[in-house]
């Protein structure tokens, strides 16, 4: 199906924005992922795995929960995620998003596009 010339317009003014601003009106995340952490965290849930199996098959109740504890340590340790450079500092020159200030913004840039329509007719 073809665009419109409308949709054909507004489609190359999305893509220059987002060659413009680029990564930085990507969403910040909490961290990247730690892939020596998620590793590591994975074999304990094995190991904590296998003590509760041993634990229920020895009659150990306390053994079994031990491995419990073990398996909730190691998926709390493959849960863990390391700062990113962007989490330490705020980036310079930008204020902190927030819900508003996005709506403002994208009202103002709706504002301004209705503003050349009008101009352009």
């Amino acid at each position: 199906m073809a665009l419109s010339e409308h949709e054909q317009r507004l489609l190359e003014e999305m893509e220059r924005n987002f060659h413009l601003n680029g990564p930085e009106s990507a969403p910040i995340g909490r961290g990247q992922v730690d892939y020596t952490a998620v590793t590591i965290g994975a074999l304990v849930v094995v190991a904590g795995i296998a003590l509760a199996v041993i634990g229920v098959a020895s009659q150990m109740w306390w053994l079994g929960i031990v491995g419990f504890v073990v398996m909730f340590g190691g998926a709390l340790l493959m849960l863990r995620r390391r700062a990113s450079a962007s989490d330490a500092a705020p980036r310079a020159g930008r204020e902190p998003r927030g819900g508003n200030e996005f709506m403002t913004a994208f009202e103002r840039r709706w504002d301004q596009r209705q503003d050349r329509r009008d101009d352009a007719e």
